[in-house]
């Protein structure tokens, strides 16, 4: 079975710098306590699950290691984090040109996963082989399902509706590295509407990946309990992947296979 390394970031929202770093408007700081606990519910998720060799979190800063590993929580130990998680500064806000350049320089020639940090794995993951994502050079971008979690009230179901989108997780093997264009075209927040269809673009036309959507065999969970969202995460004004880039906006319907 293939051993996927996930690439990700996770915001602590504790401070107004934080808060309004991310896009998000003024509220309680209970509901950005909430939306932090997505986050962390959504890590220790991906931590257990047993298709996941590593978790690469691309930070803003550096003390999200000591702040993981001073919560007082039953989701995972200290020892935990120090076993499954790398620490990577990044220098502002996460961009998929981040994502990308850290997959060139530290995880060529294995199995990756670029996910949304409130994305988590969940059942399917285990029927991947390494022959589909290595020889037959497949990228799994994937629809989202809602999540799993009890108590948690999250958005639609998108996996089981009409396609609409909602890709928030690529996984495909290292095999070739982003080239320079790609990393120049990718250098937009990883929050804005129509990002993940330029991304989907330089998969399958840079990478020359074969994409497919298998959303309803590999599941993927959007753990959005707080129902907080930024503002550029719903700004239609912002969306990307249109105007000048809409030759580059990349659409990939379901698919009942996995090669």
């Amino acid at each position: 079975d293939a051993r996927i390394n996930i690439i990700t970031t996770f915001p602590i929202l504790k401070s107004s710098h934080d808060i309004s770093s991310h896009g998000f408007l003024n509220t309680s700081m209970e509901r950005f306590e909430n939306r932090q606990m997505d986050f962390i519910r959504t890590l220790s998720l991906n931590m257990k699950h047993q298709c996941v060799e590593k978790i690469h979190l691309l930070v803003e800063n550096l003390d999200v290691e000591m702040y993981l590993k001073s919560l007082e929580t039953s989701l995972f130990k200290a020892l935990d984090i120090d076993t499954m998680i790398r620490f990577h500064k990044l220098p502002g806000f996460p961009t998929y040109k981040d994502y990308a350049q850290y997959a060139n320089e530290h995880l060529m020639f294995k199995n990756i996963s670029i996910m949304n940090a409130d994305i988590s794995l969940g059942d399917g993951f285990n029927l991947i082989k390494e022959e589909y994502l290595v020889e037959h050079k497949v990228a799994y971008c994937l629809t989202r399902h809602s999540t799993t979690l009890a108590n948690c009230t999250s958005d639609v179901n998108f996996c089981t509706m009409a396609y609409q989108g909602s890709h928030d997780a690529h996984v495909m093997f290292m095999d070739t590295a982003f080239d320079k264009w790609s990393l120049n075209f990718l250098n937009y927040p990883i929050n804005l509407l129509g990002v993940e269809n330029l991304f989907m673009y330089t998969i399958t036309n840079r990478l020359k990946k074969h994409g497919l959507n298998p959303c309803s065999i590999l599941k993927t969970h959007h753990n959005h309990c707080s129902r907080l969202r930024s503002g550029d995460t719903v700004n239609e004004k912002k969306r990307i992947n249109r105007g000048k880039n809409a030759t580059y906006s990349k659409l990939i319907g379901y698919s009942k296979k996995l090669f």
